[in-house]
């Protein structure tokens, strides 16, 4: 079903999914990484339905807008409302809510490069190589559920290490790059020892999903140890987790006001699709070809 909406509810409404995401942790890493001309590489966890593509895609778009607005004011702290008004004049209006059927000004100027499932990490290969070739450079790479670590064990063995070779110079044709997968099982560690790990946990009671960080850290604790001369007193060390950062998001269950912006939700539902049916094409064409032989 088609929601019709009007130009000035549609602005409104991004304003506000902008406001709440404007000081979330995720959004000041990305301004940070692109006044600095840093790489950022997260990967982010959870269950299906967690939002995790559509956090990673708010966070890098209000992340641009911020710094643009402290590129131009000059001022790190840049009121929002000032950056809103230099944003709107530069770009226009801005579509940022799950009715937007279009990519704006802002969505046009980052071109998110898309992948989708195990069947895409060779088209990955091939534009890293045609990238790397050219030098050119993209702001932001989306990977969803493209690598797998069992892939090692099967025919895919060699166009993963592949992949492991080219993920080592991948900051030389991406700025952001973004992992997503269910659990961190899966994950090569040569990824997951690279890349910020965030967690997400969607909690349908306070109708809300949290994106959470931790980090690891060495913690020295006295403790009696048996020693040939009796107990004493020496230092053991354990391992504690420390929450590097945490971000909240309203779950919206009426509407779609902080769902995936529509054009972005249809362009990766294109890609499953052109994917499904390259992987039946093929399986029907092979079936076919066994039985006439």
């Amino acid at each position: 079903m088609t929601v019709r909406i009007s130009q000035e509810w549609s602005h409104e409404v991004s304003l506000n999914v902008l406001l709440r995401y404007w000081d979330l942790k995720g959004t000041n890493m990305i301004t940070k990484a692109l006044l600095y001309d840093d790489f950022v590489a997260l990967t982010i966890l959870g269950r299906q339905g967690t939002g995790k593509t559509t956090y990673a895609y708010y966070i890098i778009k209000a992340g641009y807008i911020k710094a643009e607005c402290i590129w131009h004011s000059k001022d790190y702290n840049v009121p929002f409302q000032t950056c809103v008004d230099y944003i709107t004049r530069k770009y226009g209006s801005l579509c940022m809510h799950g009715y937007c059927t279009e990519p704006d000004s802002i969505d046009r100027k980052l071109t998110p490069a898309i992948y989708v499932g195990l069947s895409d990490l060779n088209r990955l290969l091939l534009d890293i190589q045609d990238m790397a070739s050219n030098r050119r450079r993209i702001r932001v790479m989306f990977l969803d559920d493209v690598i797998n670590k069992k892939m090692f064990f099967t025919s895919w063995r060699q166009t993963y290490i592949d992949f492991l070779r080219a993920w080592q110079l991948i900051r030389t044709i991406a700025r952001i790059v973004v992992f997503t997968a269910i659990n961190k099982d899966i994950m090569p560690p040569e990824i997951l020892n690279t890349t910020m790990k965030i967690y997400a946990w969607k909690d349908l009671d306070l109708r809300r999903i949290t994106y959470t960080a931790w980090r690891s850290q060495l913690s020295p604790h006295p403790a009696p140890v048996e020693t040939r001369n009796g107990v004493k007193l020496d230092t053991v060390y354990r391992v504690l987790f420390i929450k590097e950062m945490e971000d909240v998001v309203p779950l919206d269950l009426e509407s779609r006001m902080y769902a995936m912006p529509k054009w972005l939700e249809d362009r990766i539902d294109e890609r499953k699709r052109a994917i499904l049916s390259s992987l039946l094409h093929n399986k029907f064409y092979h079936n076919r070809s066994d039985g006439e032989g």
